[in-house]
């Protein structure tokens, strides 16, 4: 459900942090539209249709690094139950992605602002089809707005294409991708089993890697094994032990990268417990880089 939200929401170039309210007739009508479209084109293939924003940092209709995330909904804040009361249903907000480019940036969503945006979005969709627009006519049309508010964050993108093995880095992992298979086939992992010592650490395998920290079975059916840990060039901790590496989904900085002590608990995608040693530290962009487009907000 959180994935056809997101992705009707990007073909309809509505802002998910707008409330109901604000949007014009046309624009809920292109909302429910899209929200049935990705949903019966699932339900008849199987499979989730082309995601343009959710997971990615790269926006892939206008190819931009325009990508935002945050938790929503659950009452966790303002764009969740609005009742100005805790509802106690944190555990149900869901990570929601939009691009500042495709997706108008967030409107005004008071009561008498709520006129005024109706007279503009009806206005701007009056040279198209309103109900028919997309982020790719929304392009063509000039009405993009670059600028992202300033209580959010671009996520944090590391480089389009991964760098070649013959480009300097500070791992020592013996090979950035699978020496069988390339890099086509090579993907990023984390360790999720909790009794492990290595548990949220992020690794390199193949899409078939049967390695004991990922999925499959060791050597079973021919799986490749390729096995690489990606994170050797991570800072340590106070406890000295490879810190692992997280994204923000907060309003002010969602899809920033950060390193926090692995004693902590959390992973990409779950919350801290405990703190650990304590350690925080902002990703940079040199970090990242190694990486490429493997490193997804979700990982």
């Amino acid at each position: 459900g959180n994935i056809i939200k997101v992705e009707a929401l990007h073909r309809a170039c509505v802002d998910p942090r707008r409330f109901v309210s604000s949007l014009t007739d046309l624009e809920l009508r292109r909302v429910i539209r899209y929200c049935r479209e990705y949903a019966m084109g699932w339900l008849d293939t199987g499979r989730a249709p082309t995601k343009f924003v959710y997971n990615k940092s790269i926006c892939g209709t206008c190819h931009n690094a325009s990508v935002c995330m945050q938790k929503m909904g659950g009452g966790s804040d303002k764009c969740g139950a609005g009742s100005g009361r805790s509802t106690n249903h944190a555990y149900m907000a869901r990570v929601t992605f939009w691009c500042t480019r495709c997706q108008p940036p967030e409107v005004y969503n008071s009561a008498s602002n709520v006129v005024t945006q109706r007279q503009v979005s009806e206005s701007s969709l009056s040279t198209t089809n309103g109900e028919n627009l997309t982020p790719d006519t929304y392009h063509q049309g000039d009405y993009v707005q670059t600028a992202a508010s300033s209580t959010t964050t671009i996520i944090q993108s590391p480089m389009v294409s991964p760098p070649t093995l013959s480009q300097p880095q500070q791992m020592s992992s013996s090979s950035l991708f699978c020496p069988i298979h390339g890099e086509r086939h090579t993907i990023l992992r984390r360790v999720r089993k909790n009794n492990s010592p290595n548990v949220y650490r992020i690794f390199r395998t193949c899409r078939a890697s049967g390695s004991r920290y990922g999925g499959g079975s060791p050597g079973g059916g021919g799986k490749c094994q390729f096995f690489a840990w990606a994170d050797d060039h991570f800072p340590l901790c106070s406890c000295q032990k490879r810190a692992i590496i997280r994204v923000s989904k907060t309003e002010r900085s969602g899809g920033r990268w950060f390193f926090s002590c692995s004693n902590g608990g959390g992973g990409s995608s779950g919350g801290n417990r405990t703190n650990g040693c304590g350690l925080f530290e902002w990703a940079k962009p040199e970090q990242l880089a190694p990486f490429g487009s493997l490193l997804t907000p979700l990982l």
